[in-house]
């Protein structure tokens, strides 16, 4: 049978998802095997497009002499142990994306590509929210126009919780893919979630929403995972995951949270 990919489980949502939507993927240009040996992307994330630089696998004199013709061109640098891990930058409209693929197609073959990037003013740091409807519009874009590789796709539905009486929190589900030609993980990821981060939550009313969770998830083989936070005041939400080997399988799993989660 041959290898199903990000782009199989994109179309399959986008074809008969139904509750669940694409709401983020990344490419990677075509004809290279993958993030970690090529060291560029491009992320789609709800509305907002990120483009991300690998640095760590360079030498680290190398490493920081991209940083400088990097950071010049308005790229967020991110540092392990003061060791330069990767840079990103927002990008915004179709224009700018388009430039965007053609450096870092550049730089895919050209590892000193970065010091031929144009100056520009640095945007605001941090992640995108990720938030409003996924940018169908770049990745269309990305996929047809530009040919790029979708290395991770995730849909996701999100509602309030239907099985047990509990109007303070929601639940939400991901199915994702991801394939960088060496490595294929394929699974599904559940989460119990607070929906005002702020509003003073019970323990005992977690811990008896997060038992409820288990007992309806865990008879299916998904797993608990561990969280650790540091500090005092740790978030309340619970997280429970399962790995399967098909989309069939995929399918058959998105049908179960339907009907155990939200109740259709």
């Amino acid at each position: 049978m041959p290898r199903q990919t990000p782009a199989d489980l994109a179309d399959e949502i986008r074809t008969n998802g139904g509750r669940w939507a694409l709401v983020n993927a990344r490419f990677g240009p075509a004809g290279t095997k993958g993030a970690r040996s090529l060291g560029v992307s491009i992320a789609v994330s709800g509305g907002d497009v990120l483009s991300d630089i690998a640095l760590d696998s360079r030498p680290l004199r190398e490493a920081r002499q991209a940083v400088k013709a990097l950071k010049r061109s308005g790229y967020e640098i991110l540092s392990v142990r003061s060791k330069p891990f990767h840079a990103r930058r927002p990008l915004r409209g179709l224009r700018e994306l388009d430039a965007e693929v053609r450096r870092l197609e550049e730089m895919s073959h050209d590892r000193s590509a970065p010091h031929s990037f144009p100056p520009r003013v640095p945007r605001r740091p941090g992640l995108p929210e990720g938030s409003g409807p996924f940018s169908m519009t770049a990745f269309e874009r990305l996929r047809r126009d530009h040919g790029w590789t979708l290395q991770w796709v995730s849909a996701a539905r999100k509602g309030p919780v239907t099985f047990i009486h509990a109007p303070a929190w929601s639940s939400g589900a991901w199915c994702w893919l991801f394939d960088d030609g060496d490595d294929r993980l394929l699974g599904l990821h559940v989460q119990l979630v607070r929906k005002k981060s702020s509003d003073p939550a019970s323990g005992k009313e977690f811990s008896r929403l997060t038992r409820a969770f288990r007992e309806r998830l865990e008879p299916l083989g998904y797993t608990t995972v561990k969280l650790r936070f540091g500090g005092p005041k740790r978030p309340l939400f619970a997280v429970l995951e399962k790995g399967v080997r098909t989309l069939s399988g995929a399918r058959r799993e998105r049908g179960r949270i339907d009907r155990i989660l939200f109740g259709n």
